[in-house]
C-alpha cells in the first residue's frame, strides 16, 4: 500500500486562546487554496499565496504556501514522485508520494510573497512582517494530531522580525493525541534540550533564538509552520485537527513530556 507524507489540518480553529480572552484565529483552512507540487531534487520549490481573506479565517487575511521535493529515490515524476500541498474542505493537506523526502511551510505575515524558489529565499527577502499580531496574553500552541504512523520533525517559528526570531523544531511522535507547545518555550535559550523526568534521555527539542529582542509576543512580525523539517522522514502518514492555543498546557505530550514550561526544561550537556 501506497504510504505518503500527509498532513490533513483540518483545523477548526488555528487560533490563540487565553482565559480571559477570546480566541485569536490564526487560520480555520476554510478559506481554499489551490494544490501545489514539486517533483525535481533541483533545490527549488514551488510557493503560492492568497490575499485578502477574511481576518476571522485567517490572521491578517493573508497564507502563504511553500512545497519542495528535497530528495528521495523515487523518479522524478510528476505523478508519483511528487510533494504536494494546498487547503480544501477545510483541512490544510501535506503529501509525499513513496520514496519522496519534501518539506512543506505555512505562512501567515500579513504581505504577499514574490520570486520565491527555495526556502532560503521563502525565509528571507521574499517575505514580510506585517502581521502586527499582539499575542502577549496568550500562553500555548494546541496541536490535536489525529493519526501518525511515525515521528517527523517540525519547526513553529514567532518572527518580529528578519533579523529577530525565535523557532522551536522538535520532532513529533506517532500516534494520536493533543500536542501542546507552551509560548514560554521560545523564550528558552537557544540549544538542544534533554527529558527533565529522564535526565540524559533527548528531548529532540531545539530552540533558536536570534538578534536582540527575539520572540516579541507584543508585536509578532509572522509566524511559520515548517512540516518535516529537510525532509528527514519519508513516508509519514500524518493528520492534524484543531490547532489552537490554550489559557493552561492541557496536554503536554508533543514530544512525551510537558513541553516546555521554562522551569522544567534542561539544556543537554554537550559531550
Amino acid at each position: 500500500m501506497k504510504k505518503s507524507l500527509t498532513a490533513l489540518a483540518a483545523v477548526t480553529a488555528l487560533s490563540f486562546s487565553a482565559s480571559a480572552n477570546a480566541d485569536v484565529v490564526v487560520d480555520l483552512f476554510n478559506v481554499n487554496q489551490a494544490a501545489i507540487t514539486d517533483y525535481s531534487n533541483d533545490g527549488n520549490g514551488v510557493w503560492s499565496t492568497i490575499t485578502g481573506a477574511p481576518t476571522t479565517s485567517v490572521i491578517g487575511g493573508v497564507r502563504e504556501l511553500y512545497v519542495e521535493r528535497v530528495g528521495g529515490t523515487a523518479a522524478e515524476d510528476p505523478d508519483f514522485g511528487r510533494v504536494l500541498a494546498g487547503v480544501n474542505a477545510d483541512r490544510y493537506i501535506f503529501n509525499s508520494d513513496t520514496d519522496v523526502a519534501g518539506t512543506g511551510i505555512l505562512r501567515w505575515d500579513g504581505a504577499g510573497i514574490a520570486g520565491v524558489s527555495s526556502p532560503a529565499t521563502f525565509a528571507s527577502n521574499a517575505r514580510g512582517y506585517g502581521l502586527g499580531a499582539d499575542l502577549s496574553s496568550y500562553t500555548s500552541f494546541l496541536f490535536d494530531v489525529l493519526s501518525a504512523d511515525q515521528g517527523f520533525k517540525f519547526s513553529i517559528g514567532v518572527y518580529k522580525s528578519a533579523a529577530e526570531y525565535s523557532i522551536i523544531t522538535l520532532t513529533s511522535s506517532g500516534g494520536a493525541g493533543l500536542r501542546t507547545i507552551s509560548l514560554g518555550a521560545f523564550l528558552a535559550p537557544s540549544g538542544d534540550y534533554d527529558d527533565p523526568f529522564n535526565p540524559g534521555a533527548d528531548l529532540n527539542v531545539n530552540v533558536l533564538n536570534v538578534g536582540f529582542d527575539p520572540a516579541d509576543f507584543l508585536t509578532v512580525g509572522a509566524l511559520e509552520a515548517v512540516i518535516n523539517v529537510g525532509g528527514g522522514t519519508l513516508a509519514v502518514d500524518l493528520s492534524l485537527n484543531q490547532v489552537t492555543a490554550v489559557p493552561e498546557p492541557a496536554s503536554l505530550a508533543l514530544v512525551g513530556l510537558g513541553l516546555l514550561g521554562l522551569g522544567a526544561i534542561r539544556r543537554r550537556k554537550a559531550s
